[in-house]
């Protein structure tokens, strides 16, 4: 008896629909992601056991180096990191009107734009202030904080305006600094931000693991 041959069918799978998912699914992440910029300066923060995280959006850092050479009497870079590129960018605008800002370069100005991060002085400590109310020496680290929040406060302001029952946007402000950064740096910065209000804040920490009881 002679054998049947069965005839094999070609098997063929269009991928085209696979690929015009992928793709999409491509695009999606690209358009609804963030990519992290690089910090204005390293630092290696402390250790903490607090997982509290702070929001992802309308935060203002504050990168304190640790003096050069571990000289503790030496004025740290300080730098400020805005997460808003709007708000950036109107900053940037006016930035040189303010007091004490008039000195910073345009160079650094148009960088502030594409880094979001900028290189601030910061005053001093105020001895035997007597009757004088502010802590530390004005500075344009004092400036530029009191025009973020101005303009925070002027962007609520608009939105209550048009809408009465809009949530307000909430400028938080983080200090990140070095663990071998002297207290007496620390408390300078602190100091400056209570002399223009601004009592509440965090401090950036890397979360360590618990202790084993």
């Amino acid at each position: 008896m002679g054998r049947f041959k069965i005839k094999k069918a070609d098997l063929f799978i269009d991928m085209t629909p696979m690929s015009d998912v992928m793709l999409l699914l491509l695009t999606f992440f690209l358009m609804a992601g963030t990519f992290t910029k690089p910090e204005p300066v390293q630092v290696q923060a402390p250790g903490s056991i607090s997982d509290i995280k702070i929001p992802s959006t309308d935060i203002l850092t504050i990168y304190v180096s640790t003096p050069k050479g571990g000289n503790v009497a030496a004025v740290p870079d300080i730098y400020l990191t805005l997460d808003n590129a709007p708000i950036v960018n109107q900053l940037a605008g006016g930035i040189k009107k303010l007091p004490l800002c008039g000195k910073i370069k345009q160079e650094d100005i148009d960088e502030f734009k594409k880094s979001q991060s900028i290189k601030v002085s910061i005053g001093e400590m105020v001895a035997d202030r007597g009757s004088q109310d502010d802590a530390t020496t004005d500075s344009q680290f004092k400036q530029i904080i009191k025009q973020v929040r101005t303009i925070y406060n002027d962007i609520n302001k608009k939105a209550k305006g048009d809408n009465p029952d809009a949530t307000e946007r909430n400028l938080r402000i983080a200090i990140k600094s070095d663990k071998n950064t002297p207290y007496s740096t620390i408390k300078l910065v602190m100091n400056s931000l209570q002399d223009i209000q601004e009592n509440r804040y965090n401090l950036l920490t890397e979360l360590k693991s618990r202790p084993t009881e």
